[in-house]
């Protein structure tokens, strides 16, 4: 008996949904677009069953009239139905969506099934074909179609918060599971030259036409004036807006940055840099690591094919604009002095920010306790190579040493040209006055340095048995000399 109910009911459930079908087919047939595209599918129908019979084609010619006369004829006053006002009628809406979603994976089979077999078409077929894709998906269709279907999104979102993921979720996961991300893999290493060579091609032809490159290229200049136009205008937008509203709107979107989201970034960034460092050390041979060979092997491959003296000479030029656009920059400025002088004013502006900077960073270690200081600077020095320090001075000193045993008189060429340069008249000029300016103020600090200096002077002249002893004397009796010799000034 049961059983008897249970097939009643899906008898009836099934004879709605024909019901339903036949009607949702039914709606699509009356409308003009399907009409349009009947008129033109039915006699090419028609016609092809008739072949070569000239009783078959009258009969086709005379069929076709018809079904146009049918199907283009007019409406008889009644209103033309089309596919938008169809889908505006809400009992249609109602029967499409039950029948759209299995309508659409056929749709998907087909196209897919049209894809597998897509090598069988001809080339004028398969251009024709994807032009009228192209052609159909029109920016307005594609837009409307994208507002619409976020329009419903957020109106399912209204209802379940988890709209998206319970609808879309099981799709993308099954669309996952079923990619073959190995024919991607495959595709991206079959097509490296592949593309590389349509590139060369585009390149080529347009290095045949000279003009069509120049006109490419003039696109950059229009792109960046566009966009500069479009910031310009968005920012003087901004402008507009009252200082408070303005700022409070920017701090409002900067509050709803989730600092705690950034922080786990940048730990799971820094967990990454850290695991490529251990890790270039374990898959390496002992006692070194991995990323000195391949980046051995990289640069290697880039210096084997690198022109050195055209980079060099780029360098040169690069050096050599950068001074003549600091060289027009302030000649630009020199024509307008009171903007150069508020330049000059506000520097010390910007310095001082680096300074306070500094200043809270010093503070911040200030307020440590003296012990975790003392701990932190010692373990800081103790960190610091000093053999590796001490070797930079050895080799520096080794290089001068060489130069000056090869070609003697270079320094003293350069410091005699540095020293000719100079204006040794404005020199005396600025550490006389310096030097009674500054006597007064630095009174207190040379009381406390020159003590200091004279005492380890007098150290570091005291007779000693070591092989500086020489010198050290010579330079007791210069000074023994000059001071019996000099009145003292006091």
């Amino acid at each position: 008996m049961e059983s008897l109910q249970k097939n009643d009911k899906l008898r009836k459930q099934a004879d709605r949904s024909d019901h339903h079908l036949s009607a949702l087919i039914t709606g699509i047939m009356k409308t003009r677009e399907t009409r349009l595209m009947m008129a033109d599918l039915v006699p090419e129908i028609i016609y092809a069953w008739a072949g070569s019979s000239r009783i078959k084609k009258k009969i086709a010619g005379q069929t076709d009239v018809f079904i146009k006369k049918m199907l283009l004829g007019s409406t008889n006053g009644s209103p033309d139905i089309t596919l938008n006002s169809l889908l505006e009628d809400p009992e249609f809406m109602s029967m499409l969506t039950r029948f759209l979603p299995e309508a659409m994976g056929e749709i998907v089979d087909a196209f897919n099934a049209v894809s597998r077999n897509f090598e069988s078409v001809s080339d004028e077929d398969r251009e024709v074909f994807f032009s009228k894709i192209l052609k159909g998906l029109s920016s307005s269709r594609l837009g409307e179609s994208l507002t619409l279907l976020l329009k419903t999104v957020n109106q399912g979102y209204q209802t379940n918060p988890n709209y998206l993921k319970e609808k879309c979720g099981p799709a993308l996961v099954s669309w996952l599971e079923a990619l073959d991300v190995g024919e991607i893999r495959d595709f991206l290493d079959h097509s490296r030259d592949d593309i590389q060579g349509i590139v060369s091609m585009l390149v080529d032809t347009l290095y045949k036409y000279p003009s069509k490159l120049v006109l490419f290229l003039s696109f950059i200049a229009d792109a960046v004036n566009t966009l500069a136009d479009s910031s310009a205008e968005f920012i003087a937008m901004l402008n507009k807006i009252s200082p408070d509203l303005l700022t409070d709107v920017a701090f409002s979107v900067f509050r709803t940055v989730d600092g705690k989201s950034v922080g786990k970034l940048i730990n799971e960034g820094a967990e990454i840099i850290r695991k490529l460092h251990a890790g270039s050390a374990l898959i390496a041979d002992p006692g070194t690591t991995q990323l000195p060979m391949d980046l051995s092997k990289f640069l290697g491959d880039v210096l084997s094919v690198l022109d050195g003296d055209t980079l060099w000479k780029a360098k040169v030029a690069i050096a050599e604009e950068q001074e003549i656009i600091s060289k027009v920059f302030y000649a630009v400025l020199k024509e307008n002095p009171e903007r150069l002088e508020r330049r000059m004013i506000r520097y010390a502006t910007v310095k001082n920010s680096t300074l306070r900077s500094l200043t809270h960073r010093l503070s911040s270690v200030d307020q440590l306790p003296d012990e975790k200081v003392a701990d932190a600077v010692e373990n800081s020095l103790k960190n610091i190579d000093t053999q590796d320090a001490a070797e930079v001075i050895n080799l520096f000193c080794l290089l001068l040493n060489k130069v000056r045993s090869l070609k003697p008189a270079i320094i003293a060429d350069i410091a005699s040209q540095f020293i000719e340069s100079i204006d040794l008249f404005e020199v005396q000029d600025n550490l006389n006055w310096l030097s009674d300016d500054l006597a007064e103020p630095l009174l207190p600090l040379g009381r406390i340095l020159a003590p200091k200096l004279v005492k380890g002077l007098c150290r570091a002249l005291a007779p000693r048995d070591d092989e500086h002893e020489t010198e050290a004397e010579e330079a007791r009796q210069m000074l023994r000399s000059l001071l019996m010799t000099e009145e003292v000034i006091s």
